[in-house]
Protein backbone atom coordinates (compact mmCIF):
# COMPACT_ATOMS: atom_id res chain seq x y z
CA UNK A 1 0.00 0.00 0.00
CA UNK A 2 3.04 2.44 0.40
CA UNK A 3 4.20 2.13 -3.09
CA UNK A 4 0.73 2.68 -4.56
CA UNK A 5 0.00 5.58 -2.42
CA UNK A 6 3.51 7.32 -2.76
CA UNK A 7 3.61 7.10 -6.76
CA UNK A 8 0.41 8.30 -7.07
CA UNK A 9 1.24 11.66 -4.85
CA UNK A 10 4.28 12.14 -6.88
CA UNK A 11 2.42 12.54 -9.94
CA UNK A 12 -0.27 14.64 -8.80
CA UNK A 13 2.51 17.49 -7.47
CA UNK A 14 5.76 18.39 -9.88
CA UNK A 15 8.48 19.95 -7.44
CA UNK A 16 10.07 23.50 -8.82
CA UNK A 17 12.95 25.78 -7.37
CA UNK A 18 10.98 28.58 -6.40
CA UNK A 19 9.74 27.43 -2.97
CA UNK A 20 6.74 28.72 -4.05
CA UNK A 21 3.62 27.39 -2.04
CA UNK A 22 0.84 24.99 -4.51
CA UNK A 23 -1.96 27.02 -4.95
CA UNK A 24 -5.06 26.57 -2.74
CA UNK A 25 -7.62 24.39 -5.25
CA UNK A 26 -4.25 22.18 -6.47
CA UNK A 27 -3.47 21.50 -2.37
CA UNK A 28 -7.15 21.29 -1.48
CA UNK A 29 -7.43 19.06 -4.16
CA UNK A 30 -4.83 16.89 -3.18
CA UNK A 31 -6.24 17.15 0.39
CA UNK A 32 -9.52 15.03 -0.68
CA UNK A 33 -7.94 12.41 -2.67
CA UNK A 34 -4.72 11.46 -0.15
CA UNK A 35 -6.07 11.84 3.13
CA UNK A 36 -8.74 9.14 3.04
CA UNK A 37 -5.64 7.11 1.31
CA UNK A 38 -3.41 7.59 4.36
CA UNK A 39 -5.84 7.33 7.29
CA UNK A 40 -6.87 3.97 5.49
CA UNK A 41 -3.29 2.54 5.40
CA UNK A 42 -3.19 4.17 9.03
CA UNK A 43 -5.71 2.33 10.44
CA UNK A 44 -4.64 -1.19 8.57
CA UNK A 45 -1.30 -0.67 10.55
CA UNK A 46 -2.19 0.40 13.48
CA UNK A 47 -4.68 -2.54 13.58
CA UNK A 48 -2.39 -5.12 12.42
CA UNK A 49 0.21 -4.46 14.54
CA UNK A 50 -2.85 -4.60 17.41
CA UNK A 51 -3.02 -8.39 16.81
CA UNK A 52 0.86 -8.32 17.84
CA UNK A 53 1.24 -6.74 20.97
CA UNK A 54 -1.97 -6.30 22.18
CA UNK A 55 -4.57 -3.68 22.73
CA UNK A 56 -2.87 -1.74 25.72
CA UNK A 57 -2.28 0.72 23.26
CA UNK A 58 -5.48 0.88 21.96
CA UNK A 59 -7.14 1.08 25.10
CA UNK A 60 -4.30 4.74 26.17
CA UNK A 61 -4.57 6.28 22.51
CA UNK A 62 -6.97 7.66 20.62
CA UNK A 63 -6.51 7.53 16.34
CA UNK A 64 -7.37 10.95 14.56
CA UNK A 65 -6.14 12.12 10.70
CA UNK A 66 -5.11 15.72 10.35
CA UNK A 67 -4.72 17.73 7.22
CA UNK A 68 -2.72 20.71 6.94
CA UNK A 69 -5.03 23.74 5.10
CA UNK A 70 -2.67 25.35 3.95
CA UNK A 71 0.51 24.33 1.19
CA UNK A 72 3.19 22.38 3.55
CA UNK A 73 5.69 19.48 3.17
CA UNK A 74 3.35 17.36 5.31
CA UNK A 75 0.13 16.59 3.85
CA UNK A 76 -1.80 15.00 6.19
CA UNK A 77 -1.23 12.96 9.68
CA UNK A 78 -2.32 9.91 10.90
CA UNK A 79 -1.72 9.51 14.60
CA UNK A 80 -2.24 7.54 17.75
CA UNK A 81 -2.14 10.00 21.19
CA UNK A 82 -3.42 10.17 24.55
CA UNK A 83 -7.13 10.04 25.03
CA UNK A 84 -8.55 13.13 26.93
CA UNK A 85 -9.06 11.94 30.03
CA UNK A 86 -5.11 11.75 30.07
CA UNK A 87 -4.74 15.06 29.63
CA UNK A 88 -7.42 16.25 32.13
CA UNK A 89 -5.78 13.96 34.79
CA UNK A 90 -2.43 15.51 34.93
CA UNK A 91 -4.08 19.10 34.81
CA UNK A 92 -2.71 19.56 31.07
CA UNK A 93 -4.62 21.71 27.99
CA UNK A 94 -6.16 19.39 25.11
CA UNK A 95 -4.04 19.18 22.05
CA UNK A 96 -5.57 21.03 19.13
CA UNK A 97 -7.82 20.05 17.12
CA UNK A 98 -9.48 18.36 19.57
CA UNK A 99 -9.29 21.91 21.53
CA UNK A 100 -8.92 24.66 18.75
CA UNK A 101 -6.84 26.86 20.98
CA UNK A 102 -4.63 24.02 22.44
CA UNK A 103 -1.30 23.21 21.71
CA UNK A 104 0.54 20.84 18.80
CA UNK A 105 2.12 19.35 21.87
CA UNK A 106 0.47 16.15 22.19
CA UNK A 107 2.84 14.81 24.61
CA UNK A 108 3.66 11.24 23.12
CA UNK A 109 2.34 9.94 20.20
CA UNK A 110 2.96 7.78 16.99
CA UNK A 111 2.52 9.02 13.80
CA UNK A 112 2.52 8.08 9.63
CA UNK A 113 3.27 11.53 8.03
CA UNK A 114 2.72 11.50 4.05
CA UNK A 115 5.16 13.94 2.98
CA UNK A 116 4.98 15.73 -0.30
CA UNK A 117 7.40 15.79 -3.46
CA UNK A 118 9.60 18.88 -2.71
CA UNK A 119 12.75 20.59 -3.69
CA UNK A 120 15.38 21.49 -1.11
CA UNK A 121 19.47 22.96 -2.10
CA UNK A 122 18.76 21.79 -5.51
CA UNK A 123 17.67 18.15 -4.34
CA UNK A 124 14.80 16.54 -5.56
CA UNK A 125 13.15 14.21 -3.01
CA UNK A 126 10.31 12.36 -3.82
CA UNK A 127 6.94 11.75 -1.95
CA UNK A 128 7.26 9.97 1.45
CA UNK A 129 5.87 8.29 4.47
CA UNK A 130 7.28 9.16 7.95
CA UNK A 131 6.67 6.56 11.02
CA UNK A 132 7.42 8.84 13.87
CA UNK A 133 7.53 8.16 18.11
CA UNK A 134 7.29 11.73 19.17
CA UNK A 135 8.26 12.95 22.66
CA UNK A 136 6.83 16.29 23.16
CA UNK A 137 6.20 17.53 26.99
CA UNK A 138 8.10 17.81 30.43
CA UNK A 139 6.02 14.87 32.02
CA UNK A 140 6.44 12.42 29.38
CA UNK A 141 9.97 12.99 28.60
CA UNK A 142 10.99 12.73 32.10
CA UNK A 143 8.66 9.29 31.78
CA UNK A 144 10.24 8.13 29.19
CA UNK A 145 14.08 8.83 30.61
CA UNK A 146 12.56 6.88 33.85
CA UNK A 147 11.81 3.93 31.59
CA UNK A 148 14.91 3.90 29.53
CA UNK A 149 16.61 3.75 33.12
CA UNK A 150 14.40 0.93 34.86
CA UNK A 151 14.25 -1.35 31.27
CA UNK A 152 17.58 -0.33 29.29
CA UNK A 153 18.17 -3.82 28.11
CA UNK A 154 14.61 -4.52 26.64
CA UNK A 155 14.68 -0.78 24.92
CA UNK A 156 17.47 -1.91 23.60
CA UNK A 157 16.59 -4.90 22.59
CA UNK A 158 13.58 -3.28 21.02
CA UNK A 159 15.13 -0.74 18.81
CA UNK A 160 17.77 -3.34 17.42
CA UNK A 161 17.61 -3.82 13.67
CA UNK A 162 15.48 -0.68 12.86
CA UNK A 163 16.89 2.29 11.19
CA UNK A 164 15.10 4.51 13.20
CA UNK A 165 16.65 8.39 13.03
CA UNK A 166 16.99 9.76 16.32
CA UNK A 167 16.02 13.65 16.11
CA UNK A 168 16.05 16.55 19.09
CA UNK A 169 14.48 20.33 18.39
CA UNK A 170 17.33 21.43 20.70
CA UNK A 171 21.03 20.11 19.36
CA UNK A 172 23.27 18.86 21.89
CA UNK A 173 26.76 18.70 21.77
CA UNK A 174 27.39 15.01 22.96
CA UNK A 175 24.72 13.54 20.79
CA UNK A 176 25.79 15.63 17.75
CA UNK A 177 29.62 14.78 18.20
CA UNK A 178 28.21 10.85 17.95
CA UNK A 179 29.06 9.71 14.42
CA UNK A 180 27.39 6.27 14.47
CA UNK A 181 23.53 5.88 13.82
CA UNK A 182 22.65 3.54 16.83
CA UNK A 183 19.32 4.78 18.05
CA UNK A 184 20.13 3.59 21.64
CA UNK A 185 23.28 4.98 21.84
CA UNK A 186 21.83 8.64 20.30
CA UNK A 187 18.92 8.02 23.13
CA UNK A 188 21.55 7.33 26.00
CA UNK A 189 23.06 10.32 25.42
CA UNK A 190 20.71 12.51 25.16
CA UNK A 191 19.45 11.25 28.38
CA UNK A 192 22.51 12.73 30.34
CA UNK A 193 21.31 16.52 29.12
CA UNK A 194 19.42 16.88 32.73
CA UNK A 195 17.36 20.00 30.47
CA UNK A 196 15.67 20.09 27.36
CA UNK A 197 14.06 23.53 26.80
CA UNK A 198 11.23 21.83 24.28
CA UNK A 199 11.31 18.70 25.88
CA UNK A 200 10.98 17.18 22.66
CA UNK A 201 12.65 13.99 20.64
CA UNK A 202 11.53 11.37 18.37
CA UNK A 203 12.83 8.69 16.58
CA UNK A 204 11.94 8.05 13.15
CA UNK A 205 11.84 6.49 9.81
CA UNK A 206 11.27 7.91 6.12
CA UNK A 207 9.97 5.34 3.49
CA UNK A 208 9.83 6.17 -0.25
CA UNK A 209 8.22 4.38 -3.32
CA UNK A 210 10.01 1.73 -3.32
CA UNK A 211 9.97 0.37 0.48
CA UNK A 212 8.17 -2.49 1.18
CA UNK A 213 4.61 -1.87 3.63
CA UNK A 214 5.85 -4.64 5.09
CA UNK A 215 8.84 -3.02 6.68
CA UNK A 216 6.59 -0.27 7.99
CA UNK A 217 4.21 -2.81 9.66
CA UNK A 218 7.45 -4.41 11.40
CA UNK A 219 9.34 -0.99 12.60
CA UNK A 220 5.53 0.27 14.25
CA UNK A 221 5.68 -2.48 17.03
CA UNK A 222 9.14 -1.42 18.55
CA UNK A 223 7.31 2.13 18.53
CA UNK A 224 3.86 1.44 20.06
CA UNK A 225 5.39 -0.77 22.54
CA UNK A 226 7.64 2.41 23.65
CA UNK A 227 4.64 4.54 23.54
CA UNK A 228 2.43 2.73 26.06
CA UNK A 229 4.91 2.30 28.77
CA UNK A 230 5.66 6.22 28.64
CA UNK A 231 1.69 6.65 28.92
CA UNK A 232 2.54 4.03 31.92
CA UNK A 233 5.15 6.23 33.64
CA UNK A 234 3.34 9.36 32.61
CA UNK A 235 -0.28 8.79 33.90
CA UNK A 236 -1.88 9.65 37.09
CA UNK A 237 -2.23 5.89 38.43
CA UNK A 238 1.44 4.84 37.78
CA UNK A 239 1.60 1.73 35.63
CA UNK A 240 5.40 1.08 35.33
CA UNK A 241 5.93 -2.64 35.34
CA UNK A 242 3.36 -2.17 30.99
CA UNK A 243 7.04 -3.50 29.77
CA UNK A 244 7.25 -6.70 31.21
CA UNK A 245 3.67 -7.27 29.12
CA UNK A 246 6.13 -7.06 26.20
CA UNK A 247 8.82 -8.89 27.24
CA UNK A 248 7.26 -11.92 25.03
CA UNK A 249 8.35 -9.70 21.73
CA UNK A 250 11.84 -9.45 22.87
CA UNK A 251 13.31 -12.53 23.87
Amino acid sequence: MIGPLLRDLDAAVIPDNTGNPLRQEHWDDLIDKFAPRLSELGERVFNGARDVVGDSFCRHSTGECLVRPRSHVVLAEYRHRPPAQYYTDLHKPLPAPEDPFGYDATGVQVSLDLRIPFIARRKAFPAQLALKFDVWGSEERLAFLALLRDYRRPVERLLQGHPYEFFSSVPFDNVDKYRGSDPMKKLELYAENEIDDENQFSLSIEYRATDATEDLEISIIPLLVLYDCTIGYAQRRRDRDRMLRYIRLIQ
